[in-house]
Protein backbone atom coordinates (compact mmCIF):
# COMPACT_ATOMS: atom_id res chain seq x y z
CA UNK A 1 0.00 0.00 0.00
CA UNK A 2 1.12 3.60 -0.79
CA UNK A 3 0.20 7.30 -0.55
CA UNK A 4 1.24 10.01 -1.88
CA UNK A 5 0.23 13.82 -1.14
CA UNK A 6 0.34 16.29 -4.00
CA UNK A 7 -1.35 20.07 -4.15
CA UNK A 8 -4.64 18.85 -5.56
CA UNK A 9 -4.91 15.06 -2.83
CA UNK A 10 -3.93 12.67 -1.86
CA UNK A 11 -2.97 9.56 -4.66
CA UNK A 12 -3.58 6.38 -2.44
CA UNK A 13 -2.86 2.34 -4.61
CA UNK A 14 -3.11 -0.98 -3.15
CA UNK A 15 -2.75 -4.84 -4.18
CA UNK A 16 -5.50 -6.61 -2.53
CA UNK A 17 -5.07 -10.86 -3.25
CA UNK A 18 -8.19 -12.10 -4.18
CA UNK A 19 -8.63 -15.70 -5.31
CA UNK A 20 -4.71 -16.58 -4.57
CA UNK A 21 -4.93 -19.78 -2.56
CA UNK A 22 -1.15 -20.55 -1.50
CA UNK A 23 1.07 -17.30 -1.04
CA UNK A 24 4.50 -19.14 -0.89
CA UNK A 25 6.90 -16.56 -0.82
CA UNK A 26 4.40 -14.73 0.99
CA UNK A 27 3.00 -16.42 3.43
CA UNK A 28 4.35 -15.07 6.48
CA UNK A 29 3.05 -11.17 5.77
CA UNK A 30 0.49 -11.77 3.14
CA UNK A 31 -3.50 -13.57 3.09
CA UNK A 32 -5.98 -13.45 -0.11
CA UNK A 33 -9.81 -13.16 0.95
CA UNK A 34 -10.41 -16.24 -0.64
CA UNK A 35 -8.28 -17.84 2.51
CA UNK A 36 -9.73 -15.15 4.92
CA UNK A 37 -12.83 -15.99 3.60
CA UNK A 38 -12.88 -20.12 2.90
CA UNK A 39 -14.35 -19.60 -0.59
CA UNK A 40 -13.90 -18.03 -4.17
CA UNK A 41 -14.56 -14.32 -4.19
CA UNK A 42 -16.13 -12.10 -7.12
CA UNK A 43 -12.90 -9.65 -7.83
CA UNK A 44 -15.32 -7.10 -9.22
CA UNK A 45 -17.82 -7.34 -6.41
CA UNK A 46 -14.47 -7.15 -3.95
CA UNK A 47 -13.64 -3.60 -5.57
CA UNK A 48 -17.20 -2.06 -5.38
CA UNK A 49 -17.62 -2.89 -1.47
CA UNK A 50 -13.73 -1.72 -0.96
CA UNK A 51 -14.34 1.68 -3.04
CA UNK A 52 -18.22 1.91 -1.13
CA UNK A 53 -16.18 2.11 2.30
CA UNK A 54 -13.65 4.15 1.42
CA UNK A 55 -16.65 6.80 -0.27
CA UNK A 56 -18.30 6.05 3.48
CA UNK A 57 -15.49 6.48 5.58
CA UNK A 58 -14.41 9.47 3.34
CA UNK A 59 -17.65 11.35 4.19
CA UNK A 60 -17.11 10.42 7.84
CA UNK A 61 -14.14 12.87 7.81
CA UNK A 62 -15.89 15.64 5.94
CA UNK A 63 -18.89 15.67 7.89
CA UNK A 64 -17.87 14.01 11.59
CA UNK A 65 -14.83 16.19 13.38
CA UNK A 66 -14.35 13.12 15.81
CA UNK A 67 -14.24 10.15 12.92
CA UNK A 68 -10.46 11.02 12.11
CA UNK A 69 -9.34 9.11 15.64
CA UNK A 70 -12.57 6.83 15.42
CA UNK A 71 -11.05 5.69 11.81
CA UNK A 72 -7.51 5.57 13.37
CA UNK A 73 -8.41 3.47 16.27
CA UNK A 74 -10.16 1.15 14.00
CA UNK A 75 -7.50 0.84 11.63
CA UNK A 76 -4.63 -0.11 14.27
CA UNK A 77 -7.63 -2.52 16.16
CA UNK A 78 -7.57 -4.51 12.50
CA UNK A 79 -4.08 -3.98 11.43
CA UNK A 80 -1.59 -6.61 12.16
CA UNK A 81 1.24 -4.24 10.73
CA UNK A 82 0.40 -1.73 13.96
CA UNK A 83 0.13 -5.03 16.25
CA UNK A 84 3.21 -6.03 15.03
CA UNK A 85 4.83 -2.72 16.14
CA UNK A 86 3.44 -2.57 19.66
Amino acid sequence: MNAEATRSGIWWWCGINVNQVKLAELREIATSLRIETGHGVVAGGACAALLKSLDREYRSLVHDVGARDAILRRFEEMSSSCAAGK
